[in-house]
């Protein structure tokens, strides 16, 4: 018997009436997923595995979107949430954790001499760009991936309420082109305050080590966006990970294991001006957060944290591509294995659509969460065991989906919402 979704399905009819588009999170929509045969609440979660309202268990590769990096409830950062929670959440002066963190950060982050906390890697991105605006004096800002919702990025999308005026300070390049950089740095580089980079999936040679180059070519502040890849790759980094130092660098998600904290590190001389540029939130030194962080980071220096996810994401990356490929997909891993992804490719869009949301709704119907067209978290309490379940459930997807290619039959298949791929489009690079 298929698993039942009622209450969630509820409870979204009632949130879409109250809440724009029923959900405070673009990529967490149902639509997002197989809205109709996959969870859209979730009530609970420990270790790897999430419950939902309608009371079924899964192992989840969603992680939050990526904060989770240790696991859920994890003993250690819940037990320093709890003690920090009975002595104040935000104090009306500082508090020390707000320097045990930074010192942290600066001892663990190969750029950063100085810390700034804020609430959101949006919010820190933003800040990165106000920071080297006010360092270089220049206004124009190019980039390479997804980098939130504020009005710097979204220019670049066209997106309504954004005013027009911002499109002409935004350039865009493709990753692993830094040809199409130099191009755009000929054109306009004397004007660029930054480049803002995602280094989020494997360079091709020497990519990140030219983009560096360029930017110290045109005097341009470097930023890499390490939302995703902060506390995933490695400890250091993507810029550890790569032997590439940006100037400033944007945390956020796995920095605090899921509670809410942002940071911006930085060289010396461009984050002092972060008083001048008034970049200041009330919430900069809540406590719970910073709690989190600080027994985060040092369980990810203690433990072999890394190592476990490495070899995690690869077993799962090898096995889901094994199988899709046992199954007849042309299936391919995409990304690094703690932070991976596997897509299989089908020329017709609507029918890459329609398989993926087969493959989301048959692999929730087995006890698994995974993401349509985005990244697949590994976290530390993933096991072997968790591994082989998710691959085992995947061999009897990618049969299913074969089948119904092979047949012309999967849209009699789904048992979700019908929608076509254009109602629901994934903004590049999507976390």
């Amino acid at each position: 018997m298929a698993k039942q979704y009622h209450r969630s399905l509820e409870l979204f009819e009632h949130a879409v009436s109250i809440i724009p588009g029923g959900s405070q999170t673009l990529s967490k929509r149902p639509q997002m997923f197989a809205h109709g045969a996959y969870p859209v609440y979730l009530t609970h979660g420990r270790g790897a595995h999430v419950w939902d309202v309608d009371g079924n268990e899964y192992i989840d590769f969603v992680m939050a979107l990526g904060p989770i990096n240790l696991g859920y409830a994890y003993p250690r950062v819940n037990d320093a949430i709890r003690e920090q929670l009975e002595r104040g959440i935000v104090m009306s002066l500082l508090h020390p954790l707000e320097v045990d963190v930074a010192e942290l950060l600066i001892e663990t982050i190969p750029c950063a001499e100085m810390v700034r906390f804020l609430k959101s890697g949006a919010e820190a991105m933003s800040a990165c760009v106000r920071l080297a605006r006010a360092y270089t004096g220049r206004e124009i800002v190019v980039h390479c991936g997804y980098h939130g919702w504020h009005d710097t990025f979204a220019a670049t999308a066209n997106r309504i309420g954004v005013p027009r005026i911002l499109r002409d300070l935004i350039r865009s390049f493709p990753y692993n082109d830094a040809d199409a950089l130099a191009r755009i740095m000929r054109e306009c580089g004397n004007n660029v305050a930054c480049i803002a980079i995602e280094p989020r999936m494997p360079p091709e040679g020497d990519f990140l080590h030219r983009v560096r180059q360029i930017a110290d070519e045109y005097g341009a502040v470097l930023v890499f966006d390490e939302i995703v890849t902060g506390f995933r790759l490695a400890l250091n980094g993507s810029q550890g990970f790569h032997n590439v130092t940006p100037d400033l660098t944007a945390f956020a998600k796995g920095i605090a294991n899921g509670m809410p904290l942002a940071a911006v590190v930085g060289r010396r001389e461009i984050m002092k001006l972060a008083v001048d540029a008034v970049i200041t939130t009330t919430y900069g030194g809540e406590t719970l957060s910073l709690a989190a962080a600080k027994a985060t980071i040092l369980e990810l220096k203690e433990r072999n944290v890394f190592q476990h996810t490495w070899r995690l994401g690869e077993m799962l990356q090898r096995g889901l591509v094994n199988v899709a490929r046992q199954a007849g997909l042309d299936a391919h891993a995409v990304g690094y294995p703690p932070i991976g992804a596997v897509e299989f490719r089908i020329e017709d869009k609507q029918l890459h659509y329609d398989a993926w949301t087969l493959f989301l709704q048959e692999m929730a119907e087995r006890g698994v969460l995974l993401r349509r067209g985005g990244v697949n978290f590994i976290c530390y309490s993933h096991t072997e065991e968790d591994i082989q379940r998710t691959i085992e459930a995947a061999r009897e997807a990618f049969s299913i989906i074969a089948d119904g290619i092979t047949k012309g039959k999967i849209r009699a298949l789904l048992r979700t919402k019908k929608m076509n791929f254009e109602q629901c489009p994934l903004p590049p690079l999507q976390r």
